[in-house]
């Protein structure tokens, strides 16, 4: 299965990450170019029962997640959309294949990229997105012991639309 919007997604953070001077780490799952699954789980514990999510993508500093990536080719919907960034905040820590750790920094970025392809031409779901990030600002800034930026950024199969938004939050960590 063809994923072009996650290609295209993992190149820009991949462009980003070349140009910076700094030890920001970034990981990517296959569907993005990556070699592995980013899985993060309840407890210490790795095993099914504890696993409730993979990511995208994911951002390291200093040993510590600092921003996730979600990209969304299909499933755009409010309920999706709002389930993956709980499914995730309500987790400890991600544990990699190889048995290597990484919790939550403090301050945790989540960015949504949820394509723009699908939609019809008087599709209100543009307008919505942004009336979900306004929500998800005012009541989940803190959740389980993180503060919590989210973004909300677009793209189709052939455009991530929102490189610059993204080059900017990125600059913003010296990534």
């Amino acid at each position: 299965m063809s994923h072009p919007l996650h290609i295209l997604v993992g190149k820009e953070f991949m462009s980003v990450k070349k140009k910076s001077k700094t030890n920001c780490e970034l990981l990517l799952d296959p569907t993005c170019g990556g070699s592995q699954n980013l899985p993060f789980f309840i407890g210490n514990t790795k095993s099914n029962a504890s696993k409730i999510t993979n990511v995208d993508l994911m951002v390291i500093v200093n040993n510590k997640v600092k921003i996730v990536c979600e990209i969304d080719e299909s499933n755009v919907k409010p309920g999706h959309i709002y389930g993956k960034l709980l499914s995730l905040v309500s987790t400890d820590k991600c544990i990699l294949k190889n048995g290597k750790e990484y919790k939550f920094d403090d301050e945790l970025i989540f960015i949504q990229v949820l394509s723009t392809e699908k939609l019809k031409e008087k599709s209100k779901k543009v307008e919505q997105w942004a009336i979900i990030e306004k929500s998800i600002h005012s009541n989940f800034s803190t959740f389980n012991g993180k503060n919590i930026e989210y973004y909300i950024l677009l793209g189709y199969s052939k455009k991530f639309t929102d490189n610059k938004k993204l080059q900017s939050i990125l600059a913003g960590l010296g990534c």
